[in-house]
């Protein structure tokens, strides 16, 4: 028998399109299979390829929810906290390294303030950036905590079917 083309399934191949051969069962069908691939022909392997690329759209996903930005309560009012990069990033790890300082020094009297996307300044003691800084480090934590619960279930879920869109957090 000639093969042409062997498609690992996981726990089988598929042999010419046609004759299942389980990765289990030794015999002389196996045998052929295993030449062929110790001969230098790579099988193809459908799923993994869909599992790849359905993890990749979980990491686009994530990384659109987090730029999409934080809706913070500002001490003073409500605001977007803009995460589109690591300008963005920087900004927010130098307010809130301030926020620690004087906190450290007990100044609760100076205020740092932050812009947020409506372009409204909000002022903040201390104590104050310490949190939103937290708050942050929160939201984009639990964004990489859902993309990871996805990517551990498109390792057992049929890629082609499973829904990346739900759980993840508001």
């Amino acid at each position: 028998m000639q093969i042409e083309t062997v498609i690992d399934q996981g726990g089988s191949y598929l042999v010419n399109e046609s004759i299942a051969v389980p990765k289990s069962s030794p015999g002389w069908m196996l045998q052929a299979v295993n030449q062929w691939i110790d001969d230098g022909n790579t099988p193809d392997y459908p799923l993994r390829e869909a599992v790849e690329r359905a993890k990749a759209e979980v990491d686009q996903l994530r990384d659109k929810k987090i730029a999409s930005g934080l809706t913070y309560a500002f001490p003073d009012s409500e605001g977007t906290i803009q995460l589109r990069s690591q300008q963005d990033f920087a900004n927010i790890l130098g307010i809130a390294s301030a926020g620690q300082a004087l906190t450290a020094i007990g100044d609760d009297e100076t205020l740092i303030y932050f812009r947020d996307a409506e372009n409204v300044s909000h002022p903040l003691k201390g104590i104050e950036a310490v949190q939103m800084g937290l708050a942050v480090q929160d939201f984009v934590s639990s964004h990489y905590a859902a993309a990871w619960a996805h990517k551990d279930a498109l390792n057992t879920e049929n890629p082609e079917t499973y829904d990346i869109n739900e759980g993840w957090p508001v």
